[in-house]
């Protein structure tokens, strides 16, 4: 868990934690299951309650200071005067296609 350490959580994990990463890890997940990270974290809240609050919280957050500035120019033009009344998963799918189609999808805000 070195390479998580940004994780507050993750500073000093529970035992229980401790033991659903370790299961986590030990699974053997089809590429078709991670098509969809939040279905793929709400279908594992039995078997991984803790560890699937925390990715539910914390896959959606960009991993670096250019990933956060990108957000924010995207969420400036997702979220301009003429958008006010979108859906939190409309802002989602916004936001996905910003970042994996590019910015010319987004500019046609006519």
């Amino acid at each position: 868990m070195v390479d998580y350490r940004i994780i507050e959580e993750f500073q000093s994990p529970t035992d229980i934690l401790i033991q659903e990463w370790a299961i986590y890890c030990g699974l053997n997940e089809s590429a078709e299951e991670l098509i969809d990270l939040d279905k793929y974290w709400q279908n594992k809240t039995g078997l991984l309650p803790e560890l699937s609050t925390l990715a539910l919280i914390y896959i959606w957050l960009p991993v670096s200071g250019v990933d956060v500035e990108r957000s924010f120019s995207s969420y400036k033009s997702i979220l301009s005067d003429r958008r006010v009344a979108l859906k939190e998963e409309s802002i989602q799918m916004l936001n996905f296609l910003y970042f994996n189609l590019g910015d010319p999808l987004l500019a046609t805000d006519e």
